[in-house]
This record gives structure tokens, sequence and C-alpha cells, in this order.
């Protein structure tokens, strides 16, 4: 995941530099440090607790996991002094950046591949929920996500080729055409059942054998996934992103004046601030 920017970095660092310049003294040199390391704490507090409130409006009902991506680390009372370097940090878990990676940069639309994320290694498989619920019983969570395990069981059941039952869906592997191209795809054959002609069972007979009930189809074939070669992600969360850093740096001068208030009024008295 992104960290501040080149053009941020500068920003903070330009203006923590002008309050050095007009603060700064042999007695008050400790106090300003202690000010400038909690004004970039705030800072990155800000921005990580402003990203976790941006999942709810970028992102269609994220669930907690996701939500709560965003942390940050505090420098104060770690550096000694601000030549030892102010460390405060904010970034997204390690395991939810997998994901989020592609919600963020400036490079346009985002692609992922199959394999970069998700339980396919060979296709990116995109679910039918309406489908699923029909066939199988599968409904998407509360978060609009497919539950775990789901798709490994479709996945058992197509791989042995599971023929359907008068109770059950079967579910095979392969290729359908949508418009015009070749698509992979799980699909679900509807269960079988006695073919009936105005109330009355149909049956077939061959010479010198017992006549059988034809069966038919209950239901039409339905796709519960199709495959697909990469799939294209707009960042929609790096505007919060550069938002949040260009706010953070205008509250430098109030979280500043506001850590040092006392010794701003004292030097201000002196006519060593304007």
């Amino acid at each position: 995941m992104p960290g501040f920017d080149v053009k941020t970095l500068s920003d903070l660092s330009d203006q923590l530099k002008a309050w050095e310049a007009a603060f700064i003294g042999p007695s008050t040199h400790k106090r300003f440090e202690r000010a400038a390391t909690w004004t970039v704490d705030e800072i990155v507090k800000g921005i990580a607790v402003g990203m976790r409130e941006a999942m709810g409006e970028a992102l269609d009902n994220p669930t907690p996991w996701t939500a709560r991506a965003f942390q940050y680390t505090r420098s104060l009372g770690k550096a000694k002094t601000l030549a030892d370097g102010v460390a405060s940090d904010v970034y997204a878990l390690p395991d939810q950046s997998i994901v989020l990676k592609y919600l963020m940069g400036e490079t346009g639309e985002n692609e992922r591949l199959p394999g970069d994320v998700g339980p396919a290694r060979d296709k990116i498989l995109i679910p039918n929920f309406k489908n699923l619920a029909h066939a199988r019983g599968v409904r998407a969570n509360s978060y609009g996500n497919l539950p775990s395990g789901a798709l490994a069981s479709i996945a058992r059941d197509a791989e042995t080729y599971t023929r359907s039952t008068p109770s059950r869906w079967g579910v095979w592997k392969g290729m359908i055409n949508v418009k015009g191209s070749p698509v992979l795809a799980y699909i679900a054959r509807p269960p079988r059942v006695r073919a009936r002609v105005g109330g009355t069972t149909v049956f077939a007979s061959q010479r010198g054998q017992r006549a059988v009930p034809y069966t038919v189809n209950s239901d039409l074939p339905r796709i519960l996934f199709f495959a697909v070669d990469r799939a294209r992600y707009t960042p929609v969360l790096q505007p919060y992103w550069v938002r949040l850093q260009e706010e953070g740096i205008k509250r430098i001068p109030g979280i500043m004046a506001a850590e040092l208030a006392d010794a701003v009024a004292y030097q201000a008295r002196q006519g060593r601030m304007r």
C-alpha cells in the first residue's frame, strides 16, 4: 500500500521547519521536539481514522475485516530527538492490503490477474448468486460475499461430475458460449423427473423388456460461476487518501499551536512570533 507521497513529506517537513525557525530557542528545544512529534502522530492518526470511515463511503457494505485495514503507529516516546527521525506511520494491514491494492493508485484502472488474490489460480471466477441460491441453496453472506467453502464444495462436485438426482442438482465444469466467445463455467444440472403428459406418466419400452418411465430435466441448467482471464478495478479509495494527506498538512498550525500554547503566547509577548 502507498505511504505518504513525496509532495506530502516535503510539505510536512517545510511546515515543521517554519515552526522551528519561529519558535526554537535554547530553553524550548525539547518542548518543540515533543510538539512536532505529537503533531505528526496526530496527522497519521487522522489519516488512518479517515480511511476507515472512507471504506463505508467508497465500498458497498465492507466487512469489519476490510474496514479495520488502516492502522497507524506513533513516534512520541520512541525517538529521542528530531534528528533520530519521526517514524509515525499510517499503513494497511498486510492481508487486507492484498485486496485493497486494487482500489489505490494514480494510474487509472488496476488490473487483477488470476492467482493475484482469491481461491482460483488459473481463472477469476464470477459468481451468479441468483443461480447459486436456486440450485445449491448458497446465498451471499451479510456483506455480499460468497460463504467460506462454497466454491470448494462446488469444485469438488464438478471434478467428480456429480450427477443429478430427483432431489439434487448435479454440477459440471465446461465451456459455454457468451456473446460468441467460449467461456469456462461451473454449471448446475437440474434434477431429473418422470415425464408426464396430462397427468399420466409417459413410459418407454423395447420389445421383450419391461416399460420404464421417461425422465426429463425439471428445470434449465444454471450457470453458477463463469471464469474471466482478468478483472479491472477503479481506485476508488485513492481520492480519499490524497485528500486526507492534504487536510493533515493544513492541520499542522492548529495542532502545533495547541501543543505550544503557553510558550507561543510568551514568545508572542516578547515579539518573537507574528
